[in-house]
């Protein structure tokens, strides 16, 4: 599974949200939290999967820490599900 993510199409966490809840391979139980989305990582969805994440440089200005939480927040998901498999 491939998730692609385009850092133009959402200007807050909440329109970050609308986005995964409408993509293909996600649960629609992901919730409206950093915190679900960081739990359909870890466990929820199909592996291996790959997130790309395009234009990440307006997401940065537009999501401020926020995008700093959520980047933390993969990378640690990533490390929790590269030593499980």
């Amino acid at each position: 599974m491939i998730l692609e993510i385009d850092g133009r199409e959402f200007r807050n966490a909440g329109d970050l949200h609308d986005r995964l809840a409408n993509c293909s391979g996600l649960p629609d139980f992901h919730g409206r939290s950093f915190c679900a989305f960081r739990d359909v990582l870890t466990g929820s969805i199909e592996r291996p999967f790959k997130i790309i994440w395009r234009h990440s440089d307006v997401s940065r200005a537009n999501l401020g820490e926020d995008f700093v939480r959520l980047t933390l927040m993969m990378r640690q998901a990533a490390e929790v599900t590269s030593g499980s498999e």
